[in-house]
This record gives structure tokens, C-alpha cells and sequence, in this order.
């Protein structure tokens, strides 16, 4: 539902809560997917042939420093439930360590996904991508 605040999800045998971007953050987020990430990982020809603007010839990069402002973005919308009686706890703390000291690869990389795939999937259903990118047109 494109209206729920939050997802419950399980990884790992834990249950997290994951959030919402907000509307400048979630556009920031899809724009990187869209230019740098999606290219990247699944190739020029493809992403044309899905309507996204391809570099001139370049394969598009995702640096890491992107990648970790990327995946913090996401982790801070992401937070577990540690008892039954108390409210979730952030997952990535402000000074940007991990709540849980034993926290794993897997784990962040799910948790990643999760907050991608809970904010950024109804861009890819009935073709909104493919609205966004078609030539705008004037009013008059």
C-alpha cells in the first residue's frame, strides 16, 4: 500500500520497523538509483531500453563514499524491536554506528534493500518511470 508510514520486516531472525523517506530525500535516493546505481549494475542497454538516461558511452559509477551516504540514508529510516514492551530502536545511530554492536553484512544489506524496495517500488509499477521520463509537454 503506498500509503502505509511504516513496514514491518524480518531479517535474520529479528524484526525491524522501516520508515518513509521524505519527498526530497526519496527523490535524491531514486534520481542516484536511476543515473549511477541501476547502470552500473545492470548495464547500459538495459537501461535504455527501459527509458532511463544512459551516459554517453561511460559506464555509470557508484563511488563509495555515494554508496555509504546512499545505505545511511536508507538505515536511518530502519529500526528494530528489541522487547514486545518498548519502542524500536534506531538501527544507525547519529554518530553513525550501528545500534547493535554484532550488526552483520547481510543484515545492513537487507535493511538497505527493504528501505529501497518500501519507498522507491511503486516508481517501477504501471510504468512511472516511464512517465517521468517522457518529454514534458507545454500547457497553454
Amino acid at each position: 500500500m503506498p500509503n502505509e508510514k511504516t513496514k514491518d520486516v524480518e531479517v535474520g531472525g529479528k524484526r525491524y520497523r522501516v520508515g518513509r523517506f521524505n519527498p526530497r530525500d526519496g527523490s535524491w535516493v531514486a534520481f542516484l538509483l536511476m543515473t549511477k546505481a541501476l547502470p552500473a549494475w545492470i548495464g547500459d542497454s538495459l537501461v535504455s531500453d527501459m527509458g532511463l538516461p544512459v551516459g554517453a558511452g561511460q559506464k555509470p559509477e557508484l563511488s563509495e563514499a555515494d554508496f555509504k551516504n546512499l545505505q545511511d540514508h536508507c538505515l536511518r529510516l530502519c529500526f528494530e524491536y528489541t522487547s514486545a514492551e518498548a519502542p524500536p530502536i534506531p538501527v544507525l545511530m547519529a554518530d553513525g554506528r550501528f545500534s547493535d554492536p554484532e550488526m552483520d553484512v547481510s543484515t545492513a544489506l537487507a535493511l538497505t534493500t527493504h528501505a529501497m524496495m518500501f519507498n522507491l517500488s511503486s516508481l517501477f509499477q504501471g510504468g512511472a518511470v516511464k512517465m517521468a521520463s517522457a518529454p514534458a509537454v507545454a500547457s497553454r
